[in-house]
């Protein structure tokens, strides 16, 4: 009997418990905050996260200071309209290290004076692996601060800092626009500063080595300061040919040469001469861009030769429709506004029978090499680089045509058809009535016996 009361009262003790349990309000994580509908302030948000949570803002204006102390990804919903005027830190700043921070889609500055509680910029993050992206970062200098305090300070290693836009910084002598102090950082894509900032400033300063500075607008000719090598070896300031490096404003030099050593002649959208880093040669932009950066696109095209696949990069900064890829041409459509520019820029492995390249358009073949606009094909032991730069006046029927010797209308096969084009243009030269660039098979401007050699010593080849 005393057995069974024992265990009568057990039960009703578990029972009472697991009542107690399933109707206490547990406290749920959220992945995903939102404000102002969850928190009426950026701050309560990112206090309320945690570890791996997303706080996602909504267009406004937000008159705070947000201090990050945990791991969060802090996104903006639109960088026009979500506008931050304050700072974005890490807390307290100097002190607290926070890791794996994302910051994007924000406008971060106008600091009010009584938010102007510390000397520094808008963007103030001590951590690694962290994601600066998609931001407008405005007047560091409105609130006085000292010399030498950077807009956005990065104390870490291995950030991701893109397509941001630094305005109206108002630097005075010795101040800095991004100062990254640490290792294995990647900077590209931003814009860092303006044809207004004074020349005095500094607009990018690399505290140690080994970061990956490449594609940046930099506006002034004294613009970047990179320390004396210590740590881990010194930065890489491009992206290598012929991809790049960065637009220096007024310290451009001309474009009159081409190719990886900048040896060949006709130019290829990069400067002639290597942009050397203040205070030390060993950083070097070797190929410095001669216009502003743009946004482009790359596609990467499969071109198959005698049961060898070959890939073609077509980048570009203008809009391209209607592309078809053949076994000797790639032949695409461009579209620009009236008097816009832009270029193509075209890199094809050796093996395809590159050395034999002719670019049309609107069915007029471009002349290599050229200096206005700039046209150059040039090479290395592996790729050849075909580029050349285009004003619109209408949309553009573009071929690029690199057949196997003999080939004149680039379809894989020298053949009777290819025969009867030249036969067809036969002693024509430019400007003639029945002149027919393809036919033209040794590039020497007139369709004659020599281009008839060709084909017929070629006679019955294929791809």
């Amino acid at each position: 009997m005393l057995s069974k009361l024992i265990s009568c009262v057990l039960f009703s003790i578990l029972l009472t418990s697991i009542l107690i349990v399933a109707n206490t309000n547990p406290v749920k994580s959220q992945s995903t905050i939102t404000v102002p509908d969850d928190y009426p302030t950026i701050q309560e948000a990112v206090d309320a996260a945690i570890p791996g949570d997303t706080v996602r803002v909504r267009s406004g204006i937000y008159r705070e200071e947000v201090r990050i102390n945990e791991s969060v990804s802090l996104i903006g919903e639109n960088p026009e309209t979500t506008i931050i005027q304050g700072y974005v830190i890490t807390t307290p700043p100097w002190e607290n290290s926070v890791d794996s921070v994302r910051i994007e889609g924000f406008t971060v500055g106008q600091i009010p004076p009584d938010i102007a509680l510390f000397d520094i910029g808008p963007v103030w993050i001590v951590g690694n692996n962290g994601i600066l992206s998609n931001n407008v970062l405005l007047n560091a200098g409105a609130h006085n601060i000292d010399n030498d305090v950077p807009s956005v300070y990065i104390c870490g290693s291995n950030w991701t800092i893109v397509n941001n836009t630094l305005l109206d910084v108002q630097l005075g002598d010795g101040d800095t626009g991004i100062l990254l102090d640490g290792s294995n950082n990647t900077l590209a894509f931003n814009q860092i500063g303006s044809e207004e900032t004074p020349a005095s400033a500094w607009n990018i300063f690399c505290w140690h080595q080994g970061n990956y500075i490449h594609h940046n607008n930099v506006y002034l000719s004294q613009s970047i300061w990179a320390r004396k090598p210590y740590g881990i070896g010194t930065s890489k300031w491009d992206d290598g040919y012929p991809s790049g490096g960065n637009y220096w404003g007024s310290s451009t030099t001309p474009d009159l040469y081409s190719g990886p050593y900048q040896n060949l002649t006709g130019g290829d959208g990069i400067c002639d001469m290597p942009f050397i880093t203040r205070l030390n040669g060993n950083n070097t932009d070797r190929f410095p861009l001669l216009n502003p950066w743009t946004q482009q696109s790359t596609d990467y095209l499969d071109v198959t030769r005698k049961d060898l696949i070959y890939t073609v990069e077509l980048t570009t900064n203008v809009t391209v429709a209607n592309l078809k890829v053949t076994y000797g041409s790639l032949r695409l459509d461009l579209f620009g506004l009236s008097g816009d520019s832009g270029f193509v820029r075209i890199t094809q492995p050796t093996g395809l029978n590159s050395s034999n390249i002719k670019v049309f358009l609107n069915n007029t073949r471009i002349a290599f090499p050229s200096y206005n606009p700039p046209a150059s094909i040039s090479y290395n032991d592996t790729h050849y680089f075909t580029y050349f730069a285009v004003i619109f006046q209408s949309t553009y029927n573009m071929s690029v045509m690199f057949p196997i010797a003999g080939d004149a209308n680039a379809d894989g096969s020298v053949d009777i058809f290819d025969c009867v084009i030249v036969a067809l243009a036969f002693g024509s030269k430019l400007g003639d009535s029945n002149w027919n660039p393809v036919a033209d098979i040794n590039n020497d401007n007139i369709v004659d016996i020599f281009d008839i050699v060709v084909v017929a010593l070629h006679f019955g080849e294929t791809g």
